[in-house]
């Protein structure tokens, strides 16, 4: 059996990890791809050396990628994460040539975020939560209550900590990509959720640095926060059901209640005002509802 693992890959994980300071969840995602890609060359063309990979080899694997049902949205992402590789074995001199100079990603049609409609976010949230402990129904309250007040990332959630909030001052401390602080303020009602929730997890001697843990008290891992919210939000209109769904309904209803764009930008910890711009299209969408269902010539 042929076994096929570049030989730069731990170095470029670790590089990752210690000079880019990137997350886990980003990680794996570049880990993943790059290997996905090694795994096709080992197949198809029997190398394990970086310096004999081509562009024709990755315009192969785009192709077989694209044939076998991949989306022009995951194939961008994918060269993305071959163009990082690359670029840091130029950048290390591993490579002379760089393969992906001359690849160029597959189009991709726009779409808007998926949100959820204000009536049903409150029916969402005023929902009765089935669990017959108290203490996790409490958890999954503010969980839902957070993601939409905050409008917060999944891998942020999971890092926050009882330091994090200050109750005094109202807010919530998170820890963003690579690390980045940001201050996002909290309402009084959920700031007495959390008040409750960390009494009941004290009295339960829970032992560990994250605030949000699983029914055995241990801290709550991506998959299951990732199915809690899915369950959560069977009661909702939107076909897909996660966590980021909830970010862009965050997003959206700011915006649409007239908040500063540069304001939303600061809130979900975007580095450019392009991410936060796609939201701006929910709200003419809405615009547009509104008129044709109001304005008497919408029709004509």
């Amino acid at each position: 059996m042929f076994i096929f693992v570049f030989m730069k890959t731990v170095d470029f994980e670790r590089y990752l990890k210690n000079e880019k300071n990137y997350s886990e969840h980003t990680i794996e995602a570049y880990m993943t791809d790059i290997l996905a890609f090694e795994s096709f060359v080992a197949k198809t063309f029997e190398t394990d050396d970086e310096t004999k990979i081509s562009t024709q080899m990755v315009r192969d694997w785009i192709m077989n990628l694209s044939e076998n049902g991949i989306t022009a949205r995951s194939i961008c992402r994918k060269i993305a994460s071959l163009r990082k590789y690359f670029l840091y074995l130029e950048q290390k001199e591993v490579i002379t040539i760089n393969p992906m100079l001359k690849i160029l990603p597959p189009k991709i049609s726009k779409r808007n975020p998926v949100y959820i409609q204000k009536e049903d976010i409150n029916h969402i949230l005023t929902s009765p939560i089935a669990d017959d402990n108290a203490f996790l129904q409490l958890r999954d309250l503010i969980i839902l209550e957070l993601f939409y007040a905050t409008g917060i990332r999944q891998s942020e959630m999971l890092k926050i900590k009882e330091r994090d909030i200050d109750f005094d001052n109202a807010y919530v401390k998170i820890w963003g990509k690579r690390s980045k602080e940001r201050i996002i303020p909290l309402h009084k009602d959920l700031l007495n959720l959390l008040q409750q929730y960390i009494s009941q997890r004290k009295a339960q001697n829970v032992d560990c640095e994250p605030l949000f843990v699983d029914k055995k008290l241990n801290p709550l891992t991506k998959d299951k926060l990732y199915n809690l919210i899915k369950r959560l939000l069977y009661v909702s209109n939107v076909e897909k059901k996660s966590p980021h769904v909830l970010r862009h309904t965050f997003a959206t209803h700011l915006l649409n209640e007239g908040a500063d764009i540069n304001s939303i930008k600061e809130l979900l910890g975007h580095s450019s005002l392009n991410a936060t711009q796609v939201y701006t299209h929910n709200s003419i969408e809405d615009l547009k509802k509104a008129y044709k269902q109001a304005h008497p010539h919408a029709d004509e």
